[in-house]
């Protein structure tokens, strides 16, 4: 026989025998109820763990805040690192760094001080071969 309960159905079978019985109640102490869940879900709440003093959701906030708090630490470090190594390179670049202009202009000072040591080079020569040409007569 098929029997609608409450929205449940429910099917017997078999062949009835005198004195059997029926019954449709709730089943408080079987294991179809929710009261795992009920204490599942108050282990969200209930201190177990760091020695009974925290809950599953307080260390999760934790670990997420001290996740959350090194990321940004990190990134505070990585622009402070990012802006030192911008000016080694520029105070580097300063040091070994070619003028172009300051070179040119030192050049020009060399290649005027040769021209003079060459001329008085050649002025001494001048000198010298007259006072031996002077000797010589």
């Amino acid at each position: 026989a098929n029997i609608d309960i409450n929205g449940a159905r429910v099917v017997i079978s078999g062949s009835p025998q005198v004195g059997d019985i029926f019954v449709q109640e709730a089943n408080n102490s079987g294991a179809g109820d929710n009261r795992n869940a009920l204490k599942l879900s108050l282990l969200q709440s209930t201190g177990i763990i760091n020695g009974g003093t925290s809950s599953y959701y307080d260390a999760y906030n934790e670990i997420v805040a001290s996740v959350g708090t090194t990321a940004r630490e990190l990134g505070i470090n990585k622009s402070a690192q990012d802006v030192i190594l911008k000016q080694s390179k520029e105070y580097q670049s300063s040091v070994s760094g070619v003028n172009l202009d300051e070179e040119g202009a030192n050049l020009m000072r060399f290649q005027q001080a040769y021209a003079a040591a060459a001329q008085v080079i050649s002025t001494s020569n001048t000198v010298f071969q007259t006072l031996m040409d002077a000797f010589r007569r």
